[in-house]
C-alpha cells in the first residue's frame, strides 16, 4: 500500500464525487469506486466503474443504473473473493444504499465515513476524514 498523501483532502481524479460504490474491507478500511457516466476509452486514466449513458438524464434511471452497478460490483467481488463484502452506493452527503449479505437493498440518510480510505489500487485517499469532496 502507498504512503499518505500530503493533504487528506487530495483525492484522485474521478474520486470524492457522487456516485460512488463504498466497499468497507476491515474494521475501518473502506475502497471507493467512482461511477462514471462516460466512456471508459475517451478516460482511460479514470478508474472505477463506467456506465456509458452521458446523455441520460432521468433521475430513476440514473439511479437504477447505479444501483445495477453496485450489485454487478457485489458479484464480481463475490466471484473473487467467495466473501460478501458490506458495501453501499453513495449518491450524496446523506443518501446511500445498503447491500447485505443476502443481496437485500436498504436506503439510508447515513453513508460511511472516517476510516482509512483507499482506491481499488490500494492508494491511500485519507484517514478520519469524509469520503467525497465538499
Amino acid at each position: 500500500m502507498n504512503k499518505m498523501k500530503k493533504s487528506d483532502t487530495a483525492f484522485p481524479a474521478g474520486y470524492g464525487k457522487f456516485p460512488y460504490i463504498m466497499i468497507k474491507i476491515g474494521f475501518a478500511r473502506y475502497v471507493q469506486l467512482p461511477i462514471h457516466r462516460i466512456q471508459k476509452v475517451d478516460h482511460s486514466d479514470l478508474k472505477g466503474v463506467f456506465i456509458s449513458d452521458p446523455n441520460e438524464t432521468d433521475a430513476v434511471i440514473l439511479k437504477q443504473h447505479n444501483l445495477d452497478a453496485l450489485m454487478q460490483v457485489r458479484e464480481q467481488h463475490f466471484d473473487k473473493y467467495q466473501i460478501y463484502f458490506p458495501m453501499c452506493l453513495v449518491q450524496g452527503p446523506d443518501e446511500a444504499v445498503y447491500v447485505d449479505e443476502d443481496g437485500k437493498i436498504t436506503e439510508s440518510n447515513s453513508i460511511p465515513s472516517g476510516g482509512v480510505l483507499i482506491t481499488g489500487e490500494e492508494d491511500i485517499i485519507s484517514m478520519s476524514g469524509k469520503h467525497y469532496i465538499g
